[in-house]
């Protein structure tokens, strides 16, 4: 009996944190979205007018490539991505936080908090996953 409410006592806050991490990933997306469709409305303006709904395409595609960031993001360590998806939650700007997660992984293989081998490993990791997503996402175009 003692384990039964322990783990009720538990789920609920493990629930909690669950929950304020997807919430975050959604946001994430969802700013990810924002700040890259104009860009990509930008690049691909010859592309996108021969399209019949091109604000559908270009939805489409920028919400391929937010749910493609996520599953890169995810090859790091917690510690990076909580980096990487937090301030952009919160409105940050993308390129930024980029440069700042850059600067921390740097200094983390500096210090030696993180190996070189480490760190290659976690990049082949997320270039894989980056390069299996998108595959996907143009066999959907």
């Amino acid at each position: 009996m003692k384990h039964i409410i322990t783990a009720l006592l538990i789920s609920p806050a493990l629930l909690s944190v669950a929950h304020a991490e997807s919430s975050n990933v959604e946001k994430y997306k969802q700013v990810y979205v924002e700040q890259i469709t104009p860009i990509l409305k930008k690049q691909f303006v010859d592309a996108l007018a021969t399209e019949a709904d091109p604000e559908a395409k270009l939805s489409f595609v920028a919400n391929g490539m937010a749910n493609c960031q996520v599953e890169t993001i995810s090859a790091y360590p917690q510690k990076y991505q909580d980096a990487s998806i937090n301030p952009v939650a919160e409105g940050g700007d993308l390129s930024e936080v980029t440069k700042q997660v850059n600067k921390m992984i740097k200094a983390d293989i500096e210090s030696g908090a993180i190996s070189e081998e480490d760190f290659k490993a976690m990049v082949e990791s997320a270039t894989e996953k980056y390069i299996n997503c998108t595959k996907a996402l143009e066999k959907q175009l």
